[in-house]
């Protein structure tokens, strides 16, 4: 139910985590799918069960809405076998279940919430994928929209969708709403949010008018324009204006309305459903790696490294020089801006073996002025074991670039899709090495491209100046008298 967190509370709620020692190994089970892994204290039933529901929870979403998470690491589920289990993990009072981004890593956390586990996954569901979409909502309509998706059952191969929640309906009619105005300027730290009774309040509100611009005649059909407008971060109160000609009163008025008739419609899409579970793969989970794991959904939560690094520092006492925990704690210390205290970590787990190509990329980058010979070997060693990294290619065609441009463009020759800020990287790289190795015509068109792709000031001043070269050394060589700029 969300992913906003009061820092001191947060802050409180991770040291008593650490201070829960590790359940025992055998109360762990880990299981794994086609997208998806799980830890559970909760046995193998639960962790198949689970697993299945979210592959099912997955292919509607990729076949509905054309969303799924990207490729990699699968999304990691940690399920608690019961409420006391998961109290000191939890984020705030209201949740039963949270979803939460972390680096390199997705994270479901939940415990048993009996019938409605289904509506439960498919909501905190919605979260990661609108999170890895780019979508930036704010709160009430991130919340609401899981919410309006939460009850859809994805069996067989029709579905409806936007079936009322369980209570939901009956609850609008106890209190009375906020104004929209209020609702739109709760925040994950708004008492609104964090309380369990308030947020009960404010998630069914929010459900309520998602509901209404998802599935009333009079705002259904331009919701996407509304959502759009929303997402590039346009008021909601400028966007109902924008895009419906209508005024805050009047859509408050309207959503009055919709909640006292009651009549929630609901949808029926067509569901090409998997004609076959995903097969699914348990095993027994050690004390070490279970402790590794609650001790990673620590570190995963930036209010608060210090819980982590507490926890990591238990693990280290009777652990210490084991690779995974070497590769975890150089990763807090990065993520917390310490590079100096990360390099011993980071040292060691390459000595210790570690298999984690992020830790030799990260090695790479900071010994790279002192030690490049070592960088290179580092950098070699990542790519071995992931080999789709842009990242640590383009760390070392940057590195080998200034000696032996043509090894540059081989290191780079395998990237064909790159992100936005991928590409500036990757283009300018490629250009410079042109420049080096006389191909003045390719150089040209890879600076034009870099001017294109340059989005800091910064960045656009260094691909003008680069252009600027190209083309002089162009006119000198008399192939071009005057180039339009780009």
């Amino acid at each position: 139910m969300g992913r906003g967190v009061l820092g001191a509370r947060i802050g409180l709620l991770l040291m008593l985590a650490v201070l829960v020692p590790a359940p025992a190994a055998a109360d762990w089970t880990h299981a794994s799918s086609d997208h998806f892994e799980i830890y559970t204290s909760a046995g193998e039933r639960s962790a198949r069960e689970t697993l299945v529901q979210f592959e099912r929870i997955r292919a509607f979403f990729a076949d509905h809405l054309q969303l799924t998470p990207p490729s990699g690491r699968r999304v990691r589920l940690i399920l608690f076998a019961n409420e006391r289990e998961f109290r000191p993990y939890r984020i705030n009072d209201a949740v039963v279940a949270y979803y939460r981004p972390g680096p390199g890593r997705d994270y479901i956390v939940m415990q048993p919430v009996g019938r409605a586990s289904h509506a439960v996954m498919v909501h905190e569901y919605v979260h990661l994928i609108l999170t890895r979409s780019g979508a930036r909502y704010p709160v009430w309509l991130n919340e609401g929209l899981a919410e309006f998706f939460s009850t859809v059952p994805v069996v067989g191969d029709t579905v409806p969708v936007g079936r009322a929640p369980r209570g939901r309906v009956r609850a609008l009619t106890t209190w009375r709403l906020m104004s929209l105005d209020r609702l739109f300027a709760v925040t994950h730290e708004s008492p609104e949010y964090q309380n369990a009774n308030e947020g009960s309040r404010f998630y069914t509100q929010s459900w309520a008018l998602t509901h209404m611009l998802m599935s009333d005649e009079r705002y259904r059909d331009d919701s996407g324009a509304f959502l759009a407008m929303v997402r590039r971060g346009t008021p909601p109160a400028a966007a109902f204006a924008a895009v419906y000609d209508r005024s805050l009163v009047e859509v408050e008025k309207d959503l009055e309305n919709y909640v006292r008739d009651a009549y929630f419609r609901t949808r029926i899409e067509t569901f090409d459903e998997p004609r076959r579970a995903s097969n699914v793969l348990t095993r027994d989970v050690s004390e070490f790696e279970s402790g590794l794991v609650m001790a990673n959904l620590l570190a995963a939560a930036p209010e608060d490294a210090s819980s982590a690094r507490a926890a990591f520092q238990a693990l280290a006492r009777e652990h210490d020089g084991q690779p995974l925990l070497l590769d975890a704690q150089a990763a807090l210390e990065l993520r917390s801006g310490r590079p100096q205290e990360a390099l011993p970590f980071l040292r060691r787990a390459v000595d210790a073996g570690s298999t984690d190509a992020e830790t030799y990329r990260a090695l790479a980058g900071l010994i790279a002025r002192d030690e490049p010979a070592s960088a290179e070997r580092l950098l070699g060693r990542s790519l071995e074991l992931e080999p789709s990294s842009v990242r640590a290619r383009v760390q070392l065609a940057a590195l080998i670039g200034p000696r032996d441009a043509g090894a540059a463009l081989a290191v780079l020759a395998s990237v064909t899709t790159v992100t936005s800020f991928e590409a500036y990287d990757v283009i300018r790289i490629r250009a410079n090495a042109y420049v080096a190795l006389g191909e003045l015509d390719r150089a040209h068109a890879a600076a034009r491209d870099l001017v294109q792709v340059a989005r800091s000031r910064q960045r656009r001043s260094v691909a003008t100046e680069l252009l600027t070269s190209v083309e002089a050394a162009l006119a000198r060589r008399g192939d071009i008298a005057d180039v339009p700029a780009p």
